[in-house]
């Protein structure tokens, strides 16, 4: 029987459909049937102060469950576009949030009655994260890495210039253009002194949660000695502490000796889109990689974080240290 083009289109609509309509099924049964309440514990940050080291100590032990999404972000971006309105972003970031709660129960599906957990530092700057995580999981645990405020912001800052998605190329004129970016709506991510704003992030994690869910670690801590961190990490969370893992991840910034010099241009090499597909019809390999090459250009070295540009940021939180050593009961020997 011969099937006309425009037949043939509804066909593969309808297709399409019910092959779409039997993964939300499959989501929701699995979601339904372990029966869903959120996770036993989470990771709320901050970013660049050690959370991909505690979730790769974690993902090894035999009584937790963490899935392969490292940063599933459902608590603040619930139901709602996580792109941010301006400014760059990294699309494989963005498309492994779960926006929806199917989708993020459907994440701890094997989870085989072993606790749960959610690594996602952009809990800890959100407003409305933990309102929500509290509504869902009151008796969730919460744990927070705090680091010397001037030096995260510097790795965070370092990450997106590795990643090509800083275009100013000095922290210093980044931390300039701060306020007006946060204004303009950038990720929050970009937000390099605002992130390393710890009291108000505190406070708002003590007005939803009571201090003895809360375990409070410090990045220089989990760097010089890792087995008292890891021996903590496991009695708070309720479980037997097996030997330290192998796989100490250390910060992806550290070590880092050049950026690329051509941002724009190389973040069109780094994250696929569009343009890239429509060359690879039409370019053998060796042309895309010559193209790659030239538009790249030379990577520069990395500039070290200055005295001055680390004293102006610690000048910003420095009233804040008394405050936030008698919360969290950590020495915070900064300067």
């Amino acid at each position: 029987m011969e099937v006309c083009p425009e037949q043939s289109a509804l066909l593969c609509n309808v297709w399409r459909a019910a092959c779409h309509q039997y993964r939300f099924d499959r989501v929701a049964m699995a979601t339904q049937k372990m029966k869903w309440t959120g996770p036993d514990f989470v990771v709320i940050g901050a970013a660049k102060a050690g959370t991909t080291a505690i979730w790769s100590w974690l993902r090894t032990h035999p009584d937790l469950f963490l899935p392969d999404v490292k940063e599933p972000g459902y608590f603040a971006f619930a139901d709602r576009d996580p792109r941010p309105s301006r400014g760059p972003f990294d699309p494989k970031y963005i498309s492994s949030i779960t926006t929806k709660w199917s989708a993020y129960g459907a994440l701890y599906q094997y989870s085989a009655g072993r606790k749960c957990g959610d690594v996602s530092p952009v809990y800890a700057v959100s407003e409305t994260a933990l309102p929500r995580l509290r509504s869902c999981r009151p008796d969730t645990r919460i744990v927070m890495v705090l680091r010397h405020p001037a030096r995260r912001a510097f790795s965070q800052y370092l990450h997106h210039r590795r990643d090509a998605l800083e275009p100013l190329d000095t922290f210093e004129a980044a931390l300039a253009a701060e306020r007006s970016r946060q204004k303009q709506g950038w990720s929050w991510a970009h937000a390099y002194a605002g992130g390393s704003n710890y009291l108000p992030q505190i406070q708002r994690l003590m007005g939803n949660f009571p201090r003895q869910q809360i375990l409070f670690l410090e990045h220089e801590a989990i760097r010089a000695t890792p087995e008292v961190c890891w021996h903590r990490l496991c009695k708070f969370l309720g479980v037997a502490t097996p030997p330290m893992p192998d796989n100490q991840m250390v910060n992806v910034t550290e070590g880092l000796v050049a950026t690329p010099s051509r941002p724009f241009f190389e973040r069109m090499v780094r994250h696929p889109g569009s343009l890239q597909k429509k060359l690879k019809r039409v370019l053998p390999g060796s042309a895309r990689s010559a193209i790659r090459k030239v538009l790249s250009g030379r990577s520069v070295p990395v500039a070290t974080l200055s005295t001055d540009t680390a004293r102006q940021i610690m000048r910003l939180y420095k009233a804040d240290l008394p405050d936030l050593r008698a919360r969290t009961g950590l020495p915070l020997h900064w300067t």
